[in-house]
């Protein structure tokens, strides 16, 4: 089975609350850097087992969040919100990621605005790279 790309929408707030969680005086480096961060965060959480990680999980991700595998008419959807998101990890069985970092000039910006980043997970064992686009967004 090969796995090539899956989206996720990542509420900048929690699930739960009606507001945004981010500092409004960061900049766009710092803002990227913490945006790339949530979704290795929600992959290795949605990857474990236990209340607290099923909390983790629930907190981060939007209930309406849809999960994908593939992309256009190879897509494959696997479900919404925390649920989704276990079953993607469940397949993709990553164990590295890599994360381009910030290259352009710094400015400010609406932290809880709407942002996209891209986070590479990696399954070494079977040599799959997986590039995945997170969309960051406080209007899910």
């Amino acid at each position: 089975m090969a796995l090539s790309v899956f989206f996720l929408a990542v509420s900048a707030a929690p699930a739960q609350a009606a507001a945004c969680d981010l500092r409004s005086d960061m900049g766009a480096r710092e803002l990227h850097e913490v945006l790339a961060q949530r979704p290795v965060e929600l992959v290795m959480t949605a990857g474990c087992s236990g209340a607290k990680s099923r909390d983790r999980s629930d907190q981060f991700i939007h209930p309406g969040a849809p999960f994908d595998l593939g992309a256009g008419d190879v897509g494959r959807p696997m479900g919404h919100g925390a649920e989704g998101a276990r079953a993607v990890v469940a397949l993709m069985k990553a164990d590295r990621y890599r994360s381009l970092g910030w290259d352009y000039m710094d400015g400010p910006v609406d932290a809880c605005g709407e942002y996209a980043v891209s986070i590479e997970f990696i399954d070494s064992a079977d040599g799959r790279s997986i590039p995945s686009p997170f969309a960051s967004t406080t209007d899910v």
